[in-house]
C-alpha cells in the first residue's frame, strides 16, 4: 500500500512511503502480522462512513504540529510533515480489534486533518505563535465536538518538541478524559523528551546497525531544533525538501542559563545543533524506532476498555453535584439570621 504525504503547507511534497514491505529493524512479531489496521483519511470519507467508524470504536488520530522556522535548509512545515509520516507509518504496525455493537467489523485508523497550531515557537517570519492556553482550549473544544459525534478513541500526536506545547496537549487530553466519554491519549511528550535526552540511544544503535562515529557522538549532544535529527528525519521522509546547504552549516548551540535560553528564541539562526552531521541513515533508524515505540504505546491504549455497555450503549457522563459556592450561601445565611433574630425577639417579648 502506497500512501502519499501531500502537505497543504508545501505542494512540492510528493514523497511516498511504501507501507507494504516490512522494515528490517522492526520487531519480528510486527513484521509478520498479517492483519493490520486499515488507514483512512477523514477528509476523503463521507459523513456516514465517518459515523460508522466512530461507532465502531476506530482510532482517530489528530496531528497537532505548527508551522515554524527551521533555518534555511528545512521547510516551515517540517513538524507537520514528520508528524503525518509517523502517524501514517505507525498505523500499519497496529493490529485491528473487534468493533463494538452495533458495528462489529474490525476497527481502523482515521487520520484527521493536521491541526497547524502550536506554542513556544521561534520568533521569526514563518512561525505562527499561539499561547499554550489557547492550544489547550482549542483542542478541548475540538475533542468535545468529536465526542458529540460519537468518537470513542482519540490520540493527539505532535513532533514539535517544545515543553509548553507538549504540556498543552497532555492537559487537553486530561480534560477530555474527565469531561467526555472518550478514551484520549497524548503520548508524544514523554517519547520526544526521552529521545532528545539520549535515553533511546542504545535501542537506536540496534536499528542503525553500527555505533555512532566520534563526530556524531560530539555533535548530537545539544541537538534541539532543525539540526541533525530533524534534518535526518526529513532526509528519510521527503529528501527533495532538504536544501544541500545543511552540509556547510556550523554547529550553533543554544545559550546556557535560563535567561539566555529565552533570548535564544529571539536571537537565533533558525537551528540549535549541528545540521551537517545529518544523514538519511540516521533518519531512517530514528524514524523506525520512534514509530515502533509509538505503536507499542497505542497498542496498550487500544486494549483499554471503552466506557460502554451492550444494553445502553455509551455510559452516561458522571455528573457530580455542584457544591454551593460562598456567594450562593449568602442569601441563605441572611434568611437564617433574620429568622433567628425574630425568634429571639419574640421569646424576649413573651418574658416581659
Amino acid at each position: 500500500m502506497l500512501i502519499s504525504l501531500r502537505s497543504i503547507y508545501n505542494p512540492r511534497v510528493t514523497e511516498t512511503l511504501n507501507l507494504s514491505e516490512p522494515r528490517k529493524g522492526a520487531p519480528l512479531k510486527l513484521c509478520e502480522a498479517r492483519c493490520v489496521m486499515k488507514l483512512l483519511n477523514a477528509a476523503e470519507l463521507t459523513w456516514d462512513e465517518l459515523r460508522k467508524q466512530a461507532q465502531r470504536g476506530s482510532l482517530f488520530m489528530l496531528c497537532v504540529a505548527p508551522l515554524e522556522d527551521h533555518a534555511s535548509h528545512l521547510p516551515c512545515g517540517t513538524d507537520p510533515l514528520i508528524c503525518e509520516a509517523m502517524a501514517t507509518n505507525t498505523a500499519r504496525l497496529l493490529e485491528p480489534i473487534d468493533g463494538v455493537e452495533h458495528e462489529p467489523q474490525p476497527t481502523s485508523v482515521v487520520l484527521l486533518p493536521t491541526w497547524s497550531q502550536g506554542s513556544s515557537l521561534l520568533q521569526s517570519l514563518g512561525c505562527l505563535r499561539w499561547k499554550s492556553t489557547t492550544v489547550t482550549q482549542t483542542l478541548v473544544e475540538y475533542g468535545g465536538e468529536l465526542d458529540k459525534l460519537g468518537v470513542r478513541r482519540l490520540v493527539l500526536l505532535s513532533s514539535h518538541g517544545a515543553m509548553d506545547h507538549l504540556r498543552a496537549l497532555e492537559k487537553a487530553a486530561r480534560i477530555l478524559r474527565k469531561k467526555t466519554r472518550m478514551n484520549v491519549l497524548a503520548p508524544s511528550g514523554p517519547m520526544l523528551n526521552d529521545f532528545v535526552a539520549g535515553k533511546y540511544n542504545r535501542e537506536l544503535l540496534e536499528y542503525l546497525g553500527r555505533p555512532f562515529t566520534d563526530e556524531e557522538v560530539r555533535d548530537l549532544k545539544g541537538d534541539l531544533h532543525a539540526a541533525a535529527w530533524e534534518t535526518s528525519l526529513l532526509l528519510h521522509i521527503a529528501p527533495r525538501l532538504v536544501e544541500n546547504t545543511y552540509r556547510s552549516l556550523p554547529k550553533h548551540s543554544i545559550f546556557r542559563g535560563k535567561k539566555l535560553k529565552f533570548r535564544a528564541l529571539r536571537y537565533h539562526r533558525g537551528y540549535f545543533g549541528a545540521p551537517a552531521v545529518a544523514s538519511e541513515e540516521l533518519g531512517k533508524a530514528a524514524f523506525e524506532m520512534l514509530c515502533d515505540k509509538m505503536a507499542d504505546s497505542l497498542s496498550e491504549f487500544l486494549d483499554k476498555p471503552l466506557r460502554h455497555n451492550h444494553r445502553c450503549g455509551l455510559t452516561p457522563r458522571i455528573r457530580k453535584p455542584k457544591k454551593r459556592t460562598p456567594s450562593a450561601r449568602v442569601p441563605v445565611n441572611i434568611a437564617l439570621g433574620v429568622l433567628a433574630g425574630w425568634l429571639l425577639f419574640r421569646a424576649m417579648d413573651r418574658q416581659h
